[in-house]
């Protein structure tokens, strides 16, 4: 792009620099010198913005440019709109980067400054290796100690001071006459208080263009001079992306275990769709929650579908919470193809966290600086990759909520406060197109793993085995339980897991009862999932009947214990001696009145025992519903009640003896 005819109108103006150096051409000006008794030059602010008309008089044009200049932080831009083009300077001396936008025919060009034709716009001072734009004087090129005192006249109806001087351009090889025009701080004020600022520059003068000696007439009227700016004119507009680009700043920090609530607008079909996801590496599972299909865009906005893509076995749950139906696919075959990565044999694994931000190593970009979303002050990056369909550039910006903003609940949690906030992701996928194609707005950002309920799949289990287990825990430990029951009911889960050897999605339905002299705690055991196609090495995990023997092993249920960590405390539990009981189903609901009947604090009947001592499942005594055979040998017993001579309540070893 360099110094095409878009920045001629403001390149004559901003390239006088006074030299003396031999190429004058004659009969235009002489050179002079400024008078000694002449008043001291316009005091110009160190930022200002204005509009400049620019009036090209031998050539009949007019252009218009919309100037930023911010000499404390190195930066300046120039936007200049006429005979149908609009290009975009940035100026950023720190980084010695100039990015030129068409905004017309779309692209961007990056260049140094220092070698670029532009950056005679706004002038670079060079010390050491350090780069810096010229003071407002020098932008202007206001300072080269040659100009003339005119004394006053009137501009546009406007007082002013009139300046004059003579000046060589070598860059353009020609010669000029300067004449300035300031307003008059004595006798006219500019809405900004009493201070000088430029009304008009009159350039009149010849140039040599290689072939011959032609004349110019430039006229440049300053208009909404202002000597400050905002701070978000200087950042590049939203979707701007430049390849290459000199300045790069970190990626933000991604955790590994996230939860967000987003609301993707679709421009194309004007529609709105909300989804509450959740990922957690440690785990390897990635939850989403969204409205279903049937009731899109009716009044029924609730996110009645849950689906779980298990990457511990390949498996994605797809659960209608309002109508309890259940399908379990391969995680290819969900809702959510970005949710994976494919390998090189169709398999399918986890994102990273930078991946599930759709970074998936083949987008390149850079930082974009901060934008204001929803009030809301954003660092922001802004990458492209290469549609492979039509070559087009798809652009993406991520927006993060600038570091001094926090999530309010995360410390008092004492939870990680350093990882930014994602506000706004932006896709655009025709690279000329102003407007994009989808915006994802994201709310409630947390450091949380999915609440337990969120994990229940065991609406996917109908007709299947099952184990209910129930146990009490020492009432001492409630303030433990009660500080955050989610907290305890994953910690729970984390327990049994690993213990049993099971998935964290095989134990479902928990529910925790304080109400009582104990703690009573219930959850169903699940078996395990069908065997996944589309990933290579699935976890194995313990069938149910694995599971069913180690439970009722007394040389590893003594092993059993609940960790909670509530903030910085960490409190172990075990359950109580003798407390244990399991209740068997195939699923079909058989004995549903006893799995979801109320718990009371005696509902379930308790050794107790002094103190917090262990022995945690090693005693435990177990309770069916028949089963028609489910479990072999201990199909045949009915829970009858908790009373009478028949009441059900057997023990392992007695079942053996039958």
């Amino acid at each position: 792009m360099g110094s095409d005819s878009r920045w001629r109108c403001v390149l004559v103006l901003w390239t006088l620099l006074g030299s003396t150096e031999a190429g004058w051409i004659s009969g235009v000006c002489n050179n002079e010198t400024a008078s000694p008794n002449q008043p001291p030059h316009p005091d110009l602010p160190a930022q200002f913005e204005a509009f400049v008309q620019c009036n090209m008089v031998d050539l009949n044009l007019t252009y218009l440019v919309h100037e930023y200049f911010d000499y404390p932080s190195n930066m300046g831009r120039l936007t200049q709109m006429g005979n149908g083009a609009k290009g975009d300077l940035y100026y950023d001396y720190g980084n010695n980067e100039l990015l030129n936008f068409d905004r017309i025919n779309g692209g961007c060009m990056v260049t140094n400054i220092t070698s670029d034709d532009n950056r005679f716009l706004f002038g670079v001072k060079t010390k050491g290796s350090e780069n810096h734009i010229f003071s407002a004087a020098g932008a202007l090129h206001f300072e080269q100690g040659t100009e003339r005192y005119l004394g006053t006249d009137v501009v546009r109806g406007i007082r002013v001071e009139k300046w004059h001087s003579c000046q060589y351009m070598p860059v353009l090889d020609a010669t000029v006459n300067v004449t300035w025009y300031f307003s008059d701080k004595s006798a006219w004020d500019t809405a900004i208080g009493k201070r000088s600022v430029p009304v008009r520059a009159v350039v009149v003068g010849k140039i040599n263009d290689g072939n011959n000696v032609r004349s110019f007439n430039h006229i440049y009227d300053f208009f909404h001079f202002r000597d400050a700016i905002n701070p978000m004119d200087l950042q590049l507009q939203s979707g701007d992306y430049c390849q290459n680009r000199v300045k790069q700043v970190p990626f933000p920090k991604l955790p590994k275990v996230f939860s967000i609530t987003g609301e993707k607008i679709t421009f194309s079909d004007e529609s709105v769709k909300t989804v509450e996801e959740h990922y957690d590496q440690d785990n390897k599972l990635n939850v989403y929650r969204y409205q279903s299909p049937d009731n899109a865009g009716t009044l029924q906005g609730v996110l009645d579908v849950t689906e779980i893509n298990d990457f511990n076995s390949g498996i994605a749950y797809i659960i209608n919470t309002a109508t309890g139906v259940c399908q379990m696919k391969n995680i290819t075959d969900g809702s959510f193809k970005f949710s994976y990565v494919s390998g090189s044999s169709g398999s399918v694994r986890q994102q990273t966290p930078t991946e599930f931000f759709l970074l998936n190593g083949t987008i390149s970009y850079s930082y974009g600086g901060v934008k204001t979303h929803r009030g809301i002050n954003c660092d922001t990056w802004i990458g492209g990759s290469v549609n492979p369909d039509n070559g087009h550039i798809i652009r993406q910006e991520w927006c993060f909520a600038t570091t001094d903003y926090q999530n309010w609940e995360l410390p008092s949690l004492g939870l990680d406060t350093s990882y930014q906030i994602p506000i706004l992701f932006t896709q655009w996928e025709e690279q000329d197109d102003s407007q994009p194609t989808s915006q994802f707005n994201g709310f409630s950002f947390d450091l949380d793993r999915p609440l337990i309920s969120k994990l229940d799949v065991s609406a996917c289990f109908h007709g299947a085995q099952r184990i209910n287990v129930r146990f009490n825990v020492d009432g001492g430990y409630k303030s433990a339980v009660t500080y955050n029951i989610e907290n305890f009911k994953a910690a729970l889960r984390s327990a049994v897991s690993l213990f049993l050897g099971v998935s964290q999605l095989q134990i479902a339905d928990i529910e925790v009862y304080t109400g009582g002299q104990n703690i009573t705690v219930t959850f169903d055991l699940l078996d395990t999932p069908p065997t996944a196609q589309d990933i290579n090495s699935p976890t194995v995990f313990n069938s149910l009947n694995n599971a069913l023997s180690l439970l009722t092993s007394p040389s590893t249920a003594n092993n059993f214990e609940i960790s909670v960590v509530n903030g910085v405390t960490v409190t172990s539990m075990r359950p109580l001696n003798n407390t244990g009981r399991l209740f068997f189903s195939n699923g079909t609901c058989l004995g549903c009145d006893l799995l979801n009947a109320p718990i009371t604090g005696s509902a379930i009947s308790s050794s107790q025992s002094s103190g917090y001592s262990g022995g945690a499942l090693g005693g435990l005594a177990f309770a069916m519903v028949v089963v028609g055979g489910a479990f072999g040998t201990v199909g045949g017993y009915f829970l009858f009640g908790r009373r009478g001579p028949q009441s059900g309540i057997v023990t392992f070893q007695e079942m053996m003896k039958q």
